[in-house]
């Protein structure tokens, strides 16, 4: 209730700033500023917590109902401070000030606020060229402003990553509204360095990269062929690898290689990472019924010589349908492309009646 009374009210104070796009804009109106002056913060130590109840319910009083009583010391003061107070834009408890003179009497200023009520103290940054305010940098370039974006060091923008269930439309505007707010934000002169940040700002923005890698977290890590692509020794053709895969990956068609370089394609709706496991038991029993094992039996392969890649994930399908046997056709489109029949693979058959 006190917000929705008060907010209004505030609002229509000279100091009071809406946003960054409120400050950029009375930053801008400030026009050429000649001579030397100082920019400055000032931020409030613990704010809420150091406001006195009594003084508090005082100044709302005399804001709601528009007091302005001032004794003559107190016009000497205020006269004095705006010989040398060209700017004071509050935004919460935050303060930008643009003040003309030295730093002594800058300084001595802040003494002046701070001294003014024992419970409410102001932190000071002042500098003569550049000076950091909300998430903008204020530089100082001859008699103009240059503006230009700011975070702090401990800033994370990583906040969603690129597979998350959000609709499509809310992950590809990320990246616009991000460029857009540096187009708003930073001086015609300085876009072209700002919309290069650091890359762990904007890791977070577009997919992550395509191709098979490895989790680092799972004992079949070190069986991986990592990559984005593979070469077929049949067809000798190279396949590009479409999406992000890992040993977590499932609902997968995936390939095996052996030391031989024949390759055995499957699928599995389990991560791919549990199927490999059961192909290296199989080799490791000696089961002489299933083709993977019984061609290392045969050849005198170990489960340590067998490697795997994952070639294509199947998604749920957005229409519906059924994914599994969505799955089971891309396996056989992929021996048939591949020609990994016996004997130029490991594959025994495939069953076209899935396409029937």
């Amino acid at each position: 209730m006190l917000d929705r009374v008060l907010s209004p009210l505030i609002q229509k104070t000279k100091s009071y700033l809406r946003d960054t796009s409120d400050f950029l804009g009375k930053l801008d109106a400030l026009g050429k500023v000649e001579g030397t002056i100082w920019l400055a913060t000032l931020d409030v130590a613990s704010l809420d917590t150091s406001i006195p109840h009594q003084q508090g319910l005082q100044a709302t009083e005399l804001l709601l109902v528009n007091s302005g009583i001032y004794n003559k010391d107190e016009i000497i003061f205020f006269m004095e401070i705006l010989k040398h107070c060209l700017a004071w834009w509050r935004y919460i408890d935050d303060v930008f000030l643009i003040w003309r003179g030295d730093l002594d009497s800058l300084s001595a200023f802040r003494e002046a606020i701070n001294n003014a009520n024992d419970d409410i103290k102001f932190t000071m940054t002042a500098d003569l060229h550049s000076v950091n305010f909300l998430d903008v940098q204020i530089i100082r370039s001859q008699d103009r402003f240059l503006t230009r974006m700011f975070s702090k060091p401990t800033d994370r923008n990583q906040l969603l990553t690129f597979d998350s269930f959000h609709p499509p439309a809310v992950k590809k505007s990320i990246p616009i509204s991000q460029f857009t707010r540096v187009c708003s934000t930073v001086g015609k002169r300085l876009v072209r360095t700002d919309m290069r940040p650091p890359q762990r700002q904007y890791t977070f923005l577009g997919p992550p990269r395509e191709g098979m890698f490895r989790c680092k977290g799972c004992a079949q890590c070190r069986f991986v062929l990592t990559g984005d692509s593979f070469c077929s020794m049949v067809t000798n053709r190279t396949y590009k690898i479409r999406g992000h895969h890992s040993c977590e990956t499932s609902y997968v068609v995936y390939m095996l290689v052996c030391p031989c370089n024949l390759v055995y394609i499957g699928e599995t709706t389990q991560r791919i990472r549990d199927r490999f496991s059961q192909h290296r038991s199989t080799v490791n029993t000696k089961n002489s019924v299933l083709p993977v094992s019984k061609h290392c039996l045969e050849k005198g392969h170990s489960a340590e010589d067998l490697r795997f890649r994952v070639i294509q994930h199947v998604p749920q399908p957005r229409r519906g349908g059924d994914r599994v046997m969505l799955l089971k056709r891309t396996e056989v489109q992929w021996i048939h492309r591949l020609k990994s029949l016996s004997p130029n693979g490991l594959n025994r058959d495939f069953d076209l009646h899935l396409f029937i």
